[in-house]
């Protein structure tokens, strides 16, 4: 506001002005948040990934036991057992965590590749079973001739 208001014709001018300063304000604000929520978003994502590695998920509990056990074995394998209390301790925890968060976000896939594994193995064992029957077939027709 810069000069006094006396006329109806004043006071409109000073309100328009004063909505286009408004709509600039909320512009700037605008730009700001977006900036922030850019500066914050990797920042959240960094928190939601080392929240996997400290926290257990147990929503495919056979899946998520299959794992632990696995990660268990290979740790003795490794030798990380064998080392100070860190590797001990913590190493094989914070796998076991993020391995569950991993295996509940693709429960479906792991089985559905689980389910098409067990369905190779056995149509490979059918196919041999086949190869042996004809083989038999084959020694029994020329021991016949």
């Amino acid at each position: 506001m810069t000069k006094k208001i006396r006329t109806y014709k004043d006071l409109m001018n000073e309100r328009e002005n004063l909505e286009l300063l408004l709509d600039a304000q909320e512009a700037l604000f605008r730009i700001e948040i977006k900036e922030v929520e850019d500066n914050v978003f990797p920042v959240i994502n960094m928190l939601n990934t080392v929240g996997k590695f400290a926290t257990y998920n147990s929503k495919a509990l056979l899946l998520t036991t299959a794992s632990d056990i696995f990660i268990d074995l290979l740790a003795d394998v490794i030798g990380v057992n064998k080392k100070n209390w860190v590797s001990r301790i913590i190493i094989p925890q914070a796998a076991k965590n993020f391995s569950s968060h991993f295996i509940a976000n693709h429960k479906d896939e792991i089985i559905s590749m689980f389910v098409s594994f067990i369905n190779n193995l056995v149509d490979n064992k059918q196919d041999k079973v086949k190869e042996e029957n004809c083989e038999k077939e084959n020694k029994e027709e020329e021991i016949i001739n």
